[in-house]
């Protein structure tokens, strides 16, 4: 089993790959030019696998962050609520799109940057909410 000590290193290869195998293509000329064609083909599905595995993956992080902001009402509700639907945005729009072999809509994902500086500059500057109610079981009284 191969492990990936860097999450991009997989897309960098895969790029780098997809480099290698067109330079290969101009030196080789038209007689085998058919051959580089379907080894291009491959290395790129294999790059679009990883850039959609990542994608998943991202996204899946992003809604539990954002949930979770939500839930123990760390920021206010309405900015967890649009982080919210922000990632479902990107993830209709761009992941979901190119799991179905469609063409994305990146514009569907360009809700998330603002998203991400609003919550960032609002953890900054305010910080998590430690209005925390009491444990269960402990004495409401001084």
């Amino acid at each position: 089993m191969c492990r990936q000590r860097h999450p991009g290193s997989g897309q960098a290869a895969h790029t780098l790959s997809m480099l290698a195998v067109s330079q290969a293509f101009v030196a080789a000329g038209a007689a085998e030019a058919e051959r580089y064609q379907v080894v291009g083909v491959v290395v790129a599905a294999a790059r679009r696998a990883a850039h959609t595995t990542q994608l998943v993956a991202i996204g899946a992080w992003l809604f539990v962050f954002y949930g979770s902001l939500l839930r123990f009402r760390l920021v206010p509700r309405v900015l967890a609520g649009i982080g919210l639907l922000g990632v479902v945005l990107q993830f209709s729009g761009v992941t979901l799109m190119m799991l179905l072999g469609q063409r994305a809509i990146g514009t569907l994902a360009m809700p998330l940057l603002p998203i991400q500086i609003a919550v960032a500059i609002w953890l900054l500057v305010k910080g998590f909410d430690e209005h925390l109610p009491p444990p269960v079981g402990s004495a409401s009284g001084p």
